[in-house]
């Protein structure tokens, strides 16, 4: 644990240009393998799982969206086949001759309920009469632009409330990574020798401590960052579809009652 902390002191040194700072580090470094020459290999396992680490982060990060995009789509999908398939029921009811006349009248009084604009009749031979199919299926075509409409009305507005969510989480983590990095600062101390010369001095073996916080502090400032403008992606694209259907609203609107 100790060869990854100098190791990570190392490496953050040299990355700032701290050239003395980096070589102190080295030096500690070089010291500590002596004594555990495995040090190195734990170093870099950890190196790697790291990285492995940031690599699904990032990945999950990508298909954020894909996947909200992907609940939108299901809610639809899910909601239209429940109501087509209720309607479905009713015209199979309606139109099956070997149905009782009752049960078909039954049928087509709940048809003309949800759909206003259609004015088939059953004659008291049971014959289906102005059976204009195409009311049901204008009807349907505005039930799934309405549907869809409303789910994507909820996914934004969700969207928008784990945005407020994120970014109050922020504010926090930018607070804590501040704090991190005047700690890992105030290792530094500054004295003037009998010259007058100044002479800057750190504990070099607390110093991986704080930086490793202050990389920790980081990495939640930027996860974080990363989400949101997951976010404002997802909002983005929602958006966009919702402008897909702009030009229909009104005609969703008067075709079925709210």
């Amino acid at each position: 644990q100790k060869v990854a902390v100098l190791a990570s002191s190392l490496a953050y040194n040299k990355l700032a240009g701290h050239t003395t700072r980096a070589a102190a580090a080295q030096k500690l470094l070089n010291a500590t393998m002596k004594t555990n020459p495995w040090g190195l290999l734990a170093a870099g396992i950890t190196a790697a799982v790291a990285g492995l680490v940031a690599y699904h982060n990032k990945q999950k990060e990508v298909s954020a969206t894909d996947k909200a995009m992907k609940e939108i789509q299901d809610s639809i999908t899910s909601q239209y086949a429940e109501q087509k398939g209720k309607i479905d029921k009713l015209l199979s009811t309606l139109e099956n001759e070997r149905n009782s006349l009752n049960k078909r009248k039954a049928a087509l009084e709940e048809l003309r309920k949800i759909v206003p604009g259609y004015h088939a009749e059953l004659t008291n031979e049971g014959k289906l009469i102005r059976n204009n199919k195409k009311a049901i299926d204008d009807y349907l075509t505005a039930l799934n632009r309405k549907i869809a409409m409303q789910a994507y009305e909820e996914k934004l507005t969700e969207q928008y409330r784990k945005k407020a969510e994120l970014e109050m989480r922020l504010e926090d983590e930018k607070k804590a990574h501040s704090k991190a990095e005047q700690d890992r600062r105030s290792l530094k101390t500054t004295e003037y020798n009998a010259a007058g010369q100044k002479v800057v001095t750190w504990d070099a073996y607390k110093e991986p401590k704080y930086i490793i916080a202050e990389q920790n502090a980081a990495s939640a400032v930027k996860g974080t960052q990363a989400e949101l403008a997951e976010i404002d992606k997802t909002i983005g694209q929602i958006n966009t579809k919702m402008e897909q259907f702009k030009d229909v609203i009104k005609t969703v609107t008067t075709e079925i009652e709210e």
